[in-house]
This record gives C-alpha cells, structure tokens and sequence, in this order.
C-alpha cells in the first residue's frame, strides 16, 4: 500500500503543476494574462459551486 501512495503521490506532485502550467500558458497566449488569470478563478468558483450543489455531504462536513 505505500507504494502505491508514493505513486500516486508522485503523480500529483510532478503531474498536477506540469498540467497547470500547460494550460494557464494556452489560456495565456490565447486570451491575455488577465483575461486568463480572472476566467481561471471564476472556473474554480464554478466548479465549487456544482460540486456543492452535487454533493449535499460537502456542506454538511464538520471537522
């Protein structure tokens, strides 16, 4: 089981920035920087808001 979480851990850590990068660069070049950078942060307001609405035991969590 632990190396299969250092994978996966590893996958995230190396993967996820890369991706990110590739994308906020196209985003970048393909609408501007501030266009890229405030569609970015409504995206995530977004995305936050159906994941909500999706799955009602998200807000009622408590730590």
């Amino acid at each position: 089981m632990r190396g299969r979480m250092q994978g996966v851990f590893t996958v995230v850590v190396a993967g996820g920035p890369r991706l990110a990068d590739v994308l906020h660069g196209t985003a970048g070049s393909a609408f501007g920087p501030r266009a890229a950078v405030a569609g970015g942060g409504l995206m995530v307001v977004a995305v936050m808001l159906v994941l909500a609405a999706a799955v009602p035991a998200l807000r009622r969590y408590r730590v």
